[in-house]
């Protein structure tokens, strides 16, 4: 059962992470007393932004512009990530339900666009809960690493008769090899 807890709360610690990871902004404790490392969307160089043509809508030619955009900063052959909200993602679903590749398989049903290949690179498409509704985070995931300068661990504290206390300590950071290796995508309102 203790086990289970300290478990409970390293799944906690890794949502914190996850969270951090995309919405970040840094503070040095100097604010909250609190160390907090910025997310990917704080890396995106100024070159690597745009907006989508229509509102409110992604076309083939902003999922293609991601792409574009990386490769024109110097990322070539690099493998493409591409972090989307369930909104966003369904959106570009709905631009390639005519054009897919089917493979045969017998338990596996509907149209769900994973990646799509471009003349810059594919892009590999990963929906997250924490993903900005109106933005497309591309990065090239050879670039982008965390590096943990504390492991997530369990730290026991003091006892009180037979009640075990204690707190899983974990601090990480996420290492941008260049700005140029991410590009962001606003859906226009």
């Amino acid at each position: 059962l203790f086990a289970q807890e300290i478990n409970d709360r390293l799944a906690e610690v890794k949502v914190a992470i996850e969270k951090r990871l995309i919405n970040g902004v840094k503070d040095d404790a100097s604010v909250s007393g609190i160390r907090k490392m910025d997310g990917i969307l704080q890396y995106v160089d100024v070159a690597n932004q745009f907006s989508t043509a229509g509102a409110n809508a992604i076309n083939e030619a902003d999922v293609r512009g991601l792409a574009r955009k990386l490769f024109d900063a110097g990322n070539e052959n690099s493998e493409i990530y591409v972090l989307v909200s369930p909104d966003a993602k369904e959106m570009i679903d709905e631009i390639y339900k005519n054009n897919y590749n089917y493979t045969h398989t017998e338990n596996n049903f509907g149209l769900v666009v994973s990646s799509v290949n471009t003349n810059y690179g594919v892009l590999n498409f990963v929906v997250d809960r924490y993903a900005p509704s109106d933005k497309l985070v591309a990065f090239d995931i050879n670039a982008v690493s965390i590096a943990f300068l504390r492991e997530p661990q369990f730290e026991q504290l003091a006892k009180t008769g037979d009640n075990i206390k204690g707190q899983v300590v974990a601090e990480a950071t996420l290492e941008v090899a260049s700005r140029k290796a991410v590009a962001v995508l606003t859906i226009t309102a």
